[in-house]
C-alpha cells in the first residue's frame, strides 16, 4: 500500500469510528507520520450532553469522557488491526474541551514505511 492511500485510509476509518460511538464526524483531522508513530490531531465538537452534565455533576461527566476516550482508542486499534492486519503497539488518545480538539498518537510496531511494504 503506498502512503498516500494509507494516510487516506486511516483519517478515513478515525472519522467512522467518531461517528460510530459519539454520533457525529469530525469537523477537520491532519495526520503526521513519523517512524512507527501516526499522530492524528482533529476538531471534535463537544457533544451537549457532557456538556449539561458537566454543570450538573463534574465528575460524572469527567467519567463519561474517559469512558468514551477509551472505547474510541480500542475501536480505532481493533479496525487497523482488522482491516489491515498491522501489528499496533499502542493507542493513546485525548480531548481538550476547551480547545474542541482531539488527540490520538497510534504507536506501531515497526516503521510505517516497511509495514506497508507488505499490504
Amino acid at each position: 500500500m503506498q502512503m498516500s492511500a494509507f494516510r487516506e485510509w486511516l483519517l478515513s476509518r478515525n472519522n467512522r469510528v467518531h461517528m460510530e460511538i459519539l454520533g457525529h464526524s469530525l469537523q477537520n483531522q491532519r495526520l503526521e507520520i513519523i517512524d512507527n508513530c501516526a499522530i492524528i490531531t482533529a476538531g471534535n465538537r463537544r457533544l451537549p450532553e457532557l456538556e449539561s452534565l458537566q454543570e450538573a455533576d463534574p465528575y460524572a461527566s469527567k467519567t463519561l469522557e474517559m469512558t468514551l476516550l477509551i472505547h474510541l482508542k480500542e475501536g480505532l486499534r481493533a479496525v487497523i488491526e482488522k482491516e489491515l492486519g498491522l501489528p499496533v503497539l499502542s493507542v493513546f488518545k485525548d480531548y481538550d474541551r476547551e480547545a474542541e480538539m482531539s488527540l490520538a498518537v497510534i504507536l506501531f510496531q515497526g516503521r510505517i514505511e516497511d509495514l506497508l511494504l507488505d499490504l
